[in-house]
């Protein structure tokens, strides 16, 4: 396995996400476009999803399972990297 210790910041703000939705499918395009991802650090997730004082519990089920189809599509395939997904309230 190559190792690499490339980091990417994607300054969220940047781009029109302005619900929890929009965050979610945001994350699926980056997952989508990126194959060699390993690891996903998502700070100030609350804001940027618009979830502020809402109920995130529907979110982060979502968000889960992004990552578990991720995982198991790495790990079945010809993509045997570790996947990891971390939420930074």
């Amino acid at each position: 396995m190559v190792q690499s210790n490339k980091i990417r910041l994607i300054n969220v703000a940047e781009f029109p996400v302005h619900s929890a939705e929009a965050f979610v499918g945001f994350i699926c395009g980056i997952i989508s476009q990126d194959h060699d991802l390993e690891v996903m650090y998502l700070d100030s997730f609350l804001k940027l999803a618009g979830l502020e004082g809402e109920d995130i519990s529907a979110t982060l089920a979502e968000l889960d399972q992004v990552s578990t189809m991720v995982k198991n599509f790495r790990t079945s395939g010809t993509y045997m990297r570790t996947w990891s997904l971390t939420i930074c309230l």
